[in-house]
C-alpha cells in the first residue's frame, strides 16, 4: 500500500485525475443536495411537481458525473481500450489454429463430409475414420496396397478448411482403382487382359 500511494503521488497526471474526480463528485452532490433542498422547502411534501423535479435533479447529476468522468478519464480509458485490443489481437493469434480446427469440425457437420467408417483420403492421407472431435479425425491408417497397415492418424481438423477431402466410401461397398500393369511391348494384350479379369475375379 505505501508503495502504491508513492507511485500515486509521483505520477502527476493521474494524482490530477484523481483529485479532480474528488473535486467533481463533491461538486455534483453539493449542487444537488442545495437544489433537492430548494424543491422541497418550495413545493408541498409529496407533491407529484416536486417528486418530479427532484427526480430530474436526480437524474441530471448523475448525466453530469457520467460526462466529466468520461472527460477526466479519456486518456486513460483511451490507452486502457488500446490494451483490450492488442490484448484480444494477441489471443487471436495464439490460437488461431485451435479456431481453424475448430472451423473445420463445424464446416465437417454441415457438409456431412464424412463419418464414422468411411474412408478418407487428405493430402495423401488415407485411412478409415474411427473418431473425430472438436479439433481432430483419428483414421486407421490405410496403405497402398489399400490394407490396414495398424496405425492411427490424427489429423488436426483445420486441413479440412485447406485441403480437398476424398471420402472413398460414398460409392459403398464397391470402389473404383486405377493401377498401372508394366507389359512387353510384344505380349498379347487380349490374353493378358483375360489373365487380369481371372485374377481378379478371384480376389473379389
Amino acid at each position: 500500500m505505501p508503495s502504491t500511494f508513492s507511485d500515486l503521488l509521483q505520477d502527476q497526471r493521474l494524482l490530477r485525475d484523481v483529485i479532480a474526480t474528488v473535486a467533481l463528485f463533491a461538486g455534483v452532490f453539493s449542487l444537488r443536495y442545495v437544489l433537492l433542498r430548494f424543491i422541497r422547502r418550495r413545493l408541498p411534501k409529496n407533491d407529484h411537481l416536486q417528486l418530479r423535479w427532484a427526480s430530474q435533479v436526480r437524474a441530471f447529476s448523475y448525466a453530469i458525473l457520467a460526462f466529466g468522468i468520461f472527460a477526466i478519464w479519456a486518456a486513460q480509458l483511451q490507452a486502457l481500450a488500446v490494451s483490450f485490443v492488442v490484448l484480444a489481437m494477441a489471443i487471436v493469434w495464439g490460437t488461431k489454429e485451435t479456431l481453424a480446427c475448430i472451423q473445420g469440425a463445424f464446416y465437417r457437420v454441415s457438409s456431412n463430409a464424412f463419418a464414422v467408417g468411411d474412408r478418407i483420403n487428405i493430402e495423401g492421407i488415407r485411412g478409415d475414420v474411427i473418431d473425430h472431435g472438436l479439433l481432430s479425425t483419428l483414421v486407421l491408417e490405410v496403405g497402398q496396397g489399400h490394407q490396414r497397415t495398424g496405425r492411427t492418424i490424427s489429423i488436426p481438423n483445420s486441413l479440412l478448411m485447406t485441403s480437398p477431402v476424398l471420402n472413398e466410401s460414398l460409392a459403398g461397398e464397391y470402389m473404383l482403382h486405377v493401377m498401372k500393369i508394366p507389359v512387353d511391348r510384344d505380349s498379347d494384350l487380349a490374353e493378358l487382359e483375360q489373365r487380369t479379369l481371372a485374377a481378379a475375379a478371384r480376389s473379389s
